[in-house]
């Protein structure tokens, strides 16, 4: 199966997709598509186009709509909030992430970040990072593209107003920690849930202070100390695991 995004929103009177030249030439040049070939096209708002493909045209390619559906979306939707890991590690946790069915994705600096950006970078990074999420989901086939928001500092990231029915986890190295599951099975059901994952120096005492005074709860991962990369996508994983074993056990 070919898997292709569109920019435009598809629903069910959609008969014809015409592909912007990126993607008609990633179809007809690097997958060699030709007519008549089975391609499923994304808009990565849940929609999916079965078709085929009409005019394999590596310019603007066209496929024919045979077969509209929706995915449901995954619950809770899942944010990570990950203060950038140095190196190109953080294209990593981007594309790792999206496999793993996070919905948002918020990149952050802290006291002991060791990755800096200068202004007139950032907006290509995100840009980067978009593209990298978007490659991610043809690959594995997910409904829904991640967003990558704006590079924040954490200082203003938890000044933001929470959203209403989150539960919010901050990977920790506290007394206090309990299990995901611990504080999953006391917010069942919420519509979100964000991880807030620190960077390789760990977050400062400050930085704790500010996360648990502005609700998030202490969490841990497990008896072995991560790297900040892997800790974020393990946290995606295991809280995602969690949730649907409490809702596929009709326990929500």
């Amino acid at each position: 199966m070919l898997n292709v995004f569109t920019r435009e929103v598809i629903d069910s009177s959609t008969k014809l997709v015409r592909l912007d030249a990126e993607e008609s030439a990633h179809l007809v040049r690097v997958r060699r598509a030709r007519p008549g070939e089975t391609v499923c096209v994304y808009d990565g708002q849940g929609h999916i186009a079965e078709g085929v493909l009409e005019e394999a045209n590596a310019k603007a390619a066209t496929v024919q709509v045979q077969r509209v559906t929706t995915a449901p979306e995954l619950l809770p939707k899942l944010v990570l909030a990950q203060v950038m890991p140095k190196g190109k590690s953080m294209d990593l946790v981007v594309q790792k992430a999206t496999e793993l069915g996070a919905g948002i994705i918020q990149p952050l600096t802290s006291e002991h970040c060791e990755v800096s950006i200068e202004a007139n970078k950032a907006e290509r990074k995100q840009e980067k990072w978009q593209t990298i999420a978007l490659e991610s989901v043809k690959q594995c086939g997910t409904a829904y593209l991640p967003e990558v928001l704006p590079v924040l500092s954490l200082k203003a990231y938890l000044k933001r107003e929470a959203a209403v029915d989150r539960l919010r986890l901050i990977a920790a190295l506290l007394p206090e920690t309990q299990s995901p599951r611990y504080w999953i099975e006391q917010h069942p059901l919420v519509q979100s849930c964000e991880i807030l994952v620190g960077p390789e120096g760990d977050f400062s005492k400050a930085e704790y202070e500010a996360a648990l005074e502005a609700g998030y709860k202490p969490t841990g991962l497990g008896p072995l100390v991560l790297r900040a990369e892997t800790a974020g996508l393990a946290a995606l994983a295991i809280v995602g695991s969690e949730f649907r074993e409490l809702r596929g056990k009709n326990i929500v």
